[in-house]
């Protein structure tokens, strides 16, 4: 039996004009920094029901962000957040060491965005061309 990738069908879908949103889906990503062996990032998303949950966890940084959530102080080296989100996601995690070496993390909710109407070619809006 053939399976078609989700991929396709999600491309097939969405040239349709259709999208997709799963009842559940799960993505992550983790890095270790070429320049310092210490400082590694570890970003897990997964969706459920229109939640979206981050979970994620930092080793060797004295500062990180955590695009597009949003805490009190400092992010902390390892936590979980729920936020609620419609349409595509895309959550990048960046962690600092105190010699400024960098590793980030990234990942998506599995949801393809809404895509825009398509464009109106010739005449004008409202009129049929001749």
């Amino acid at each position: 039996m053939f399976k078609f990738p989700a991929a396709a069908i999600a491309a097939v879908l969405l040239a349709a004009g259709l999208t997709v949103s799963p009842a559940s889906a799960a993505t992550s990503d983790s890095h270790t920094s070429t320049d310092n062996s210490k400082l590694s990032c570890k970003l897990d998303v997964s969706v459920s029901g229109g939640k979206v949950t981050v979970s994620w966890t930092i080793t060797g940084a004295t500062k990180a962000s955590i695009d597009p959530l949003t805490f009190k102080g400092g992010v902390p080296l390892k936590g979980t957040q729920t936020i609620d989100a419609s349409g595509g996601l895309t959550i990048m995690l960046v962690a600092q060491d105190a010699q400024g070496h960098t590793v980030r993390c990234s990942a998506d909710n599995g949801v393809m965005p809404t895509p825009s109407p398509p464009p109106v070619v010739g005449g004008s809006a409202g009129q049929q061309p001749a």
